[in-house]
């Protein structure tokens, strides 16, 4: 197999990033997991969640962010605890193999995010990603990850009852 340049730059953000992982265990990557999952997940669903919304684009990115960095301040509290627990019982070392499995799904997040966003809104750069072979798989990887958190996203009810019912009395899930 024959790796272009593109290859191995995207190799080696996911193995730099496993690398991170290793060095600072998970406890320490797992915020910027969540942050990098959160802002991901609604940049690549926003036009399935913002149908349940009003018309107020601003309006809809900012509760979203809001709700999504409430629930990373809760998410970073409860990892701190996990961290001090493990250092307390001696189990250092599975946080850092944790911790570089956790980088490597970071790292191929990153990328797929990245190859996603240059194949959907850069026609420029599209051709930079044409001869590349782990760019498929990256942007495969990415796409499993979105589909896995699509289920803990609301419903959106039928496009034409939206209007029918205010936003406070429907349902989220």
């Amino acid at each position: 197999m024959h790796l272009n340049i593109i290859d191995i730059f995207i190799l080696s953000i996911i193995l730099l990033t496993g690398l991170l992982g290793l060095r600072f265990g998970i406890f320490r990557l797992v915020v910027p997991f969540a942050l990098v999952l959160v802002i991901t997940t609604i940049l690549y669903n926003y036009n399935r969640i913002s149908l349940g919304f009003e018309n107020k684009p601003f309006v809809n990115v900012f509760l979203l962010l809001l709700i999504g960095f409430i629930g990373l301040l809760i998410f970073a509290v409860v990892a701190r605890l996990a961290q001090a627990v493990m250092k307390t019982t001696g189990l250092a070392p599975l946080d850092h193999f944790l911790g570089l499995v956790l980088g490597l799904i970071l790292g191929g997040l990153v990328v797929g995010a990245t190859v996603w966003a240059i194949q959907t809104y850069n026609v420029e750069w599209k051709n930079l990603l044409r001869d590349s072979k782990v760019t498929i798989d990256a942007l495969n990887f990415f796409k499993w990850i979105m589909a896995w958190t699509q289920k803990f996203l609301p419903t959106t009810p039928e496009v034409e009852n939206i209007k029918a019912v205010p936003w406070w009395k429907r349902n989220l899930w």
